[in-house]
């Protein structure tokens, strides 16, 4: 442990199939269809963009990558981000694997507090070109708030806490429906417990259009293109960032 916080990127093995799906189901305007070969390439583009730059020491956090029960770790962290950034399976807590994605921040955010850490934050894998400033107003509300948010237009795209959120576990939240975020600030606010709010509304990178925007951001931000460089240079050998 360097830090008093650690990140946990939720991430999976990048195979064909099995990740951005969502991508494949739609036409990109001008260009086609994303098969689930590309859709992993993609996927993998991202990996190593969080790798590089949650490596940074300027960042002033322990980054992690979490990955889901049965998948290699050992080859995961050979192939995807090498020595300097962590990767752990999914904690279970009490022996007990988690049965929702907020069981499983739950469990994760405590394993990283019974770890020493003071703040934890839990991360998708589907934004690569999230600013630092993000992490960085996180951190500072979590000096303030035992939970903080990040909205995605109705979910969440950030999760962070200072003590284990019982919320996360509430069976009322429905996940992945762009319900979440509003639930879970008013579980928090019913338990009398207060909530941070991230000032940016940031979104995956899910959908077709998300792509889109995606592509016109690295046309016109030359940060930007060289905070997501793996994932520009798959953009640039399909054609797409240049069109």
């Amino acid at each position: 442990m360097t830090y008093d916080t650690a990140v946990a990127i939720f991430a999976k093995f990048p195979e064909s199939g099995r990740v951005k799906t969502r991508l494949t189901e739609a036409e990109i305007p001008g260009w086609g269809s994303i098969s689930p070969e590309q859709a992993s390439q993609l996927y993998r583009a991202f990996l190593q963009d969080y790798a590089r730059r949650f490596s940074a020491k300027e960042l002033l956090l322990d980054a992690f990558f979490c990955v889901r029960p049965g998948t290699d770790v050992q080859s995961f962290q050979k192939e995807l981000c090498g020595p300097e950034l962590g990767v752990v399976e999914e904690p279970t807590f009490r022996g007990h694997r988690a049965t929702s994605i907020g069981e499983a921040m739950s469990f994760t955010i405590k394993h990283f507090l019974s770890s020493g850490y003071k703040k934890v934050i839990i991360l998708g894998s589907d934004l690569p070109h999230l600013p630092k400033q993000v992490l960085s107003e996180a951190q500072h509300l979590l000096g303030e708030h035992p939970l903080v948010l990040g909205n995605d237009g109705g979910g969440c795209y950030l999760v962070g806490a200072s003590s284990p959120p019982s919320v996360l576990e509430d069976s009322s939240v429905v996940w992945s429906k762009g319900q979440d975020f509003h639930m879970l600030c008013k579980l928090q606010k019913e338990q009398g417990l207060s909530v941070g709010i991230l000032s940016e509304i940031w979104a995956d990178i899910d959908r077709a259009e998300d792509l889109v925007s995606l592509c016109e951001d690295l046309r016109t931000d030359p940060l930007l293109s060289q905070r997501i460089r793996s994932t520009k240079k798959i953009l640039e050998k399909w054609g797409l960032f240049s069109r």
